[in-house]
């Protein structure tokens, strides 16, 4: 008897009825619906095109959280069509919409943001979000999923934050939220789905690193070899912290760069899988670890050598101008790539 896995017609039937039956459902945006944070992509796109409009950041902050998540998001709002979602969340939304239920999308992010995604993917009802006088949080979303529906709601969600929204919810969609989190929610809410945690492996880490370029550091021992005083220890033991710093430093600015080049890394056919375009690493931890490396990287070095380090401070401020505006000039591109080149040979020089 040949058996299919495509479910009967009475199957399907049954589960449009529950569907339309359920309860309506909202969903988080950040970290549940897409693998980032909305927020902190437009900090970084106005770092990336509008450096000078976050002098007017404190102003908007002392202001309140929802007018400056407004500003950034007016100043550089991210590509909806180019953020990570998660496929399987979208997958699951799109049965239970064509089964009659009604989605919501529920979250802090600002009301453009909110709007734009919900428009490219077409599967909510409604939206509800901050509009630049509610930071719509916690207990406020809570509140406004009252107001729209009253107590017989589920939610998806994936933080601490949506603890209390879980607790009033009567099911819950557990999406990418650590294992602590899921046993929390197991034990106020009952649970429709959970979507277990897409987080970054150490292949990503690695690969973010990007190893294959540390090749290029090898000019910091040019100096000591055409000396020919390679027997030279002090000289070697030099070259050898020169090269481990500015491969730390190196590996910070390639940090930098796909942060700063988030919107074209989505776009192109490869590097949309690395783990910071796809939000297996977030924004937040890409920054972290930049800032780790390089301060290992320049405390190194500054122990040995403060004119080591000061050649590395010169060469990360090239690096990460080279990231932004330079790079779209051809001609000063190169004279800045020759630049970065010589730094290692100087390097090489102060260390030995």
């Amino acid at each position: 008897m040949r058996s299919s896995a495509r479910p009967s017609r009475e199957t399907a039937a049954a589960n449009a009825t529950a569907a339309s039956n359920a309860n309506p459902l909202f969903v988080d945006l950040d970290g549940t619906l897409i693998h980032t944070d909305a927020f902190h992509e437009s900090l970084v796109g106005c770092v990336r095109s509008s450096p000078s409009v976050l002098l007017r950041a404190p102003f908007w902050l002392a202001k309140g959280r929802a007018r400056f998540k407004a500003e950034l998001a007016t100043a550089a709002a991210p590509n909806p069509k180019l953020l990570p979602y998660d496929e399987r969340l979208l997958s699951f939304l799109s049965s239970e919409r064509q089964g009659g239920r009604k989605i919501y999308l529920a979250t802090a992010a600002d009301e453009r943001i909110a709007r734009s995604v919900a428009e490219v993917l077409g599967v909510f009802d409604g939206v509800i979000a901050s509009d630049g006088e509610r930071n719509l949080k916690g207990s406020a979303k809570l509140d406004a999923i009252r107001q729209l529906v009253g107590d017989r709601f589920a939610y998806a969600g994936n933080s601490s934050a949506d603890l209390p929204i879980w607790r009033a919810a009567k099911s819950a969609v557990i999406v990418n939220a650590p294992k602590s989190i899921e046993r929390k929610v197991e034990a106020i809410c009952a649970v429709e789905r959970i979507f277990p945690r897409q987080g970054a492996s150490w292949r990503d880490l690695l690969a973010t690193l990007r190893p294959q370029r540390w090749a290029k550091n090898l000019l910091v021992f040019v100096p000591l070899l055409t000396s020919f005083q390679t027997q030279d220890l002090a000289g070697l033991i030099g070259a050898i912290i020169a090269f481990v710093a500015f491969c730390t430093c190196a590996s910070a600015t390639y940090i930098v760069d796909d942060l700063l080049d988030l919107g074209a890394d989505r776009a192109h056919a490869h590097h949309r899988h690395l783990a910071l375009a796809a939000g297996r690493l977030s924004i937040v931890q890409g920054l972290a670890l930049a800032t780790t490396l390089t301060i290992a990287g320049l405390a190194g070095a500054a122990a040995y050598s403060s004119a080591l380090a000061a050649v590395l401070v010169g060469y990360m401020v090239v690096a990460t101008a080279h990231s932004t505006k330079h790079k779209r000039r051809p001609l000063l591109d190169g004279l800045v790539v020759a630049a970065l080149y010589a730094s290692r040979l100087v390097a090489g020089l102060v260390a030995t």
